[in-house]
């Protein structure tokens, strides 16, 4: 089946509100359900397999950032938790490789200033933890207006 505009918008939708509500979850108790996620997971997957019409290596590839992010984490290494890994690995399933790395990374630059801002104000001793995923929705809202919507 080939992807539509219904079928796109679709899927901006989907993963609005998932990290739209995970956000908001990270925002309030510094964690994430994984019930939902695990709910999110499985309609991404679906998404992915029969409205994309993308390749397996595809999803896989967009896959491995959030595997590699979890990994990390339960090894103890990283500063993004577990969550943010998992929420990275869904992500990845619509997104692919190279649009879930710039995901990452406009969420990491966001994080950074704001982190860099609120040292200044608090003082440089401050090490509060910063909820990840709020920057991940605000990285996305930015990559579909840059992109137009298109992507993949």
């Amino acid at each position: 089946m080939q992807k539509g505009v219904n079928t796109i918008l679709l899927i901006h939708i989907y993963v609005l509100l998932l990290l739209f509500l995970s956000g908001l979850e990270d925002l309030c108790t510094r964690k994430v359900s994984l019930s939902y996620l695990l709910l999110f997971f499985c309609g991404v997957f679906l998404i992915g397999i029969f409205y994309q019409h993308t390749s397996w290596v595809f999803m896989v590839g967009g896959m491995m950032m959030g595997v590699c992010i979890v990994s990390l984490r339960f090894l103890g290494i990283g500063m993004l938790g577990a969550g943010d890994g998992i929420v990275l690995l869904i992500t990845g399933i619509v997104l692919g490789f190279g649009n879930n790395m710039e995901l990452l990374m406009i969420g990491l630059l966001l994080a950074s200033l704001y982190g860099i801002g609120r040292s200044l104000k608090d003082g440089l001793r401050s090490k509060k933890e910063i909820p990840f995923i709020p920057f991940l929705f605000i990285g996305y809202l930015i990559q579909l207006f840059w992109n137009g919507g298109n992507y993949g």
